[in-house]
Formats: C-alpha cells, sequence, structure tokens
C-alpha cells in the first residue's frame, strides 16, 4: 500500500480527497511537514481556493522549495483543481474567484498562464461561471496518460472552476463549456494535473485515483531528496 502525501496549506478541507484516495487503495495522510511530505511514495496538491492565495499559502510554510525537487526528482504528483493550476508558470485568480491585478507565479513547470473560463461563447450564448457540475471527458488523439487507463472515453466528471490552464503539448484530455478547454495534463505518468475533482465523480473518479495509486506503487524509488537538491531549489 503505497503512501500518499496531500500537502496541507491550510486553506482547504482535504477530508472527501484522504477519503477517496483510501478508498482507492493508499495509505494516505496530510501534512504541512515538507519532509513528511517529500518522503512519500506519491504527492497530491488540491485546491478550490484562488491561484494567488494557495501559491502564497505553500510559499509562507516553505514548502514550494521542498515540492519543486520532488516533482523535478519525478516522484509521483497529481494536481487536482487548482493543484494542476499550480503547475503553470503564473496566474491571476484572486481570492474571490475573479480576476486579479496581477500575474502571480506558480510552480513553474508547464509553459503557461491560467485564464478565465469564458462567459459567453463564441455564438453569443451566456454561460454561468463558475462551471459547476458532471461534464465528459474525451482524450486527446495522442493521449497515453496511464491515470485515465479503465475509464472509457466521455466518461463525466465534477467540475467546479472559474479558470482554466492553456493549450499545449502536455495537454492529454478535453471537456466542453464555453469553449473546449484542458482537463488534464500528464508529463510522462510523473507529473499530472486534472481540471476536475475526482473525489466527487463517483466510480469514474475512484477509478482514476486507483490509477494514480498504482503509479505511485511501481515508482522508482527516490533516495534522499533533501541531500540531493537541497531546501533551496
Amino acid at each position: 500500500m503505497p503512501l500518499i502525501a496531500i500537502v496541507d496549506y491550510g486553506l482547504e478541507d482535504l477530508s472527501l480527497i484522504e477519503s477517496a484516495l483510501f478508498d482507492a487503495g493508499a495509505d494516505v495522510f496530510p501534512s504541512s511537514d515538507p519532509e513528511a511530505i517529500v518522503g512519500a511514495d506519491g504527492i497530491v496538491l488540491y485546491g478550490k481556493a484562488g491561484f494567488g492565495d494557495a501559491i502564497a499559502a505553500i510559499r509562507e510554510l516553505n514548502l514550494e522549495q521542498y515540492l519543486k525537487p520532488a516533482i523535478v526528482a519525478k516522484k509521483p504528483f497529481l494536481g487536482i483543481g487548482v493543484g494542476m493550476h499550480l503547475l503553470y508558470a503564473t496566474g491571476r485568480e484572486s481570492s474571490t474567484g475573479q480576476l486579479g491585478e496581477r500575474y502571480v507565479k506558480g510552480l513553474d513547470f508547464v509553459v503557461g498562464s491560467c485564464r478565465e473560463l469564458p462567459d459567453v461563447d463564441d455564438y453569443g450564448f451566456d454561460f454561468e461561471i463558475p462551471h459547476r457540475g458532471m461534464a465528459p471527458v474525451y482524450r486527446d488523439d495522442r493521449c497515453n496518460a496511464q491515470i485515465l487507463d479503465g475509464i472509457e472515453d466521455g466518461t463525466e466528471f465534477y467540475f467546479d472552476h472559474s479558470f482554466i490552464v492553456p493549450t499545449g503539448p502536455l495537454i492529454k484530455a478535453w471537456s466542453t463549456y464555453s469553449i473546449t478547454f484542458p482537463a488534464i495534463v500528464n508529463f510522462h505518468n510523473s507529473y499530472m494535473g486534472v481540471q476536475f475533482f475526482p473525489e466527487e465523480s463517483g466510480e469514474a473518479g475512484l477509478q482514476l485515483l486507483r490509477n494514480f495509486v498504482m503509479l505511485c506503487a511501481n515508482a522508482d524509488e527516490i533516495e534522499d531528496l533533501k541531500f540531493q537538491f537541497g531546501p533551496a531549489f
């Protein structure tokens, strides 16, 4: 049973995702202790808070300087919701879910800036923001993301968001609301992110988490991250 750490930066209720990961077969714990987090077999970064608030809380706890080496070393990492957005270079989502005054630097593993989900489509029809509810997710033609193993194309997952990540070569699945937007980002089944919330997505979400747990169980052992990279990455 792999040990998975959920990053607890103090802004989220982690009880549902913790329970779902346990049901998916993980020994799971929430923590703000950086050495405990990087010592786990896998890391989950969960978020419904604004981009700026989330990354500020992470930096206040000195977690970024430990998370980044762990991700570089290819320790399995899953970003959920805002946790997916934080993989990107910058974002502007404020604490109110609106567009902030300035861009804030994220973890910067994927090029690009997170942006608002449009409230009007190409035909002029209005859409309520945030986007909340079940919606189908479709694989990209080049999708090789193991996190989707055993999940049929077009399966619905639960979304709750006002912002989206940019398109790019690491996007492996899509969904549609006012526009078609990225639903899954995946880099060599090492670090990955999902726009939806698997813990609120029924059996499909549980299967996705099972796949992540399996990736954690099968990952190559990474020894002494602190020694290799140091706390100041």
